[in-house]
């Protein structure tokens, strides 16, 4: 680990982060397997023609409080409403344990958030919609969240498909949405990671909805419909899923998603 300063405080049992990210070129020992789970290896509403709620949570193997959310993630995913993504920021790693899922971007995102929201950063932090926030072990907090997105919520005209060629999976996508970004995700489930380190230390630990690739396919203020490839590393061997993702680019609040097997 090379010249990491770093400043951390736990507050009602969640971590709130207030310097600087660990640096991910220490990666630590780490393995993560697919383990074929069958219960949340994808969203009920996935091939549906459904506008989704989509629930981001901030988390991390390396969080002693983020199981819990984890786990609650999957409960949302049973949901037909619900899109559960699972973000895994890398400002945890520097604790001990090097999240096998984490990535800077996702710990951007979320300041992406915390800029044009003005949401705290912490873990495990749910977002739903990019409008609300609630910590995501909080079943109750969460489900006010969501049912205030229901509420709000207004149709938004979107088609999605995805189709795996090779090594790589073509995405095409379009809506009828104004002044919006459109964002191409790919998520994978059905994954157990045993933690040799860190706040979760001898737990094996498992994830689903867990974010791979996150990419703007186009804006809606050039054109209302795109192809996205992306390339699938051949360690992704747990159940995929893509979806599509309509947002505001200012506020970052979402006004619709689609989700399908691949």
């Amino acid at each position: 680990m090379r010249n990491i300063v770093a400043v951390a405080v736990v507050s009602f049992g969640v971590l709130l982060w207030v310097g600087t990210r660990a640096d991910p070129g220490d990666r630590g020992e780490r393995r993560a397997v697919a383990v074929g789970a069958k219960a949340g290896a994808l969203p009920a509403g996935a091939g549906t023609d459904r506008n989704l709620i989509v629930a981001e949570l901030f988390t991390s193997q390396g969080c002693s409080s983020c199981p819990p959310a984890d786990e609650f993630l999957v409960e949302l995913g049973k949901r037909d409403d619900v899109l559960p993504l699972a973000f895994h920021v890398d400002y945890w790693n520097y604790i001990g344990w090097s999240d096998p899922f984490s990535s800077s971007a996702w710990s951007d995102r979320q300041n992406d958030y915390r800029r044009a929201r003005g949401f705290r950063t912490y873990t495990p932090q749910l977002v739903v919609n990019g409008r609300y926030d609630a910590v995501g072990s909080r079943p109750g907090a969460v489900d006010q969240a969501l049912a205030r997105a229901r509420k709000e919520a207004k149709p938004v005209p979107l088609k999605l498909s995805a189709q795996r060629k090779g090594a790589r999976v073509v995405v095409d996508v379009a809506t009828g949405a104004d002044n919006a970004d459109v964002l191409v995700v790919v998520f994978e489930s059905g994954l157990r990671t045993t933690v040799s380190r860190g706040e979760n230390r001898g737990r094996k630990l498992n994830n689903h909805f867990i974010v791979r690739k996150l990419e703007r396919a186009f804006s809606t203020a050039k054109t209302n419909k795109g192809r996205v490839s992306i390339d699938l590393a051949p360690e992704w061997k747990g159940t995929l899923g893509v979806a599509a993702i309509v947002a505001d680019p200012k506020t970052k609040a979402i006004r619709g998603a689609r989700a399908v097997a691949l």
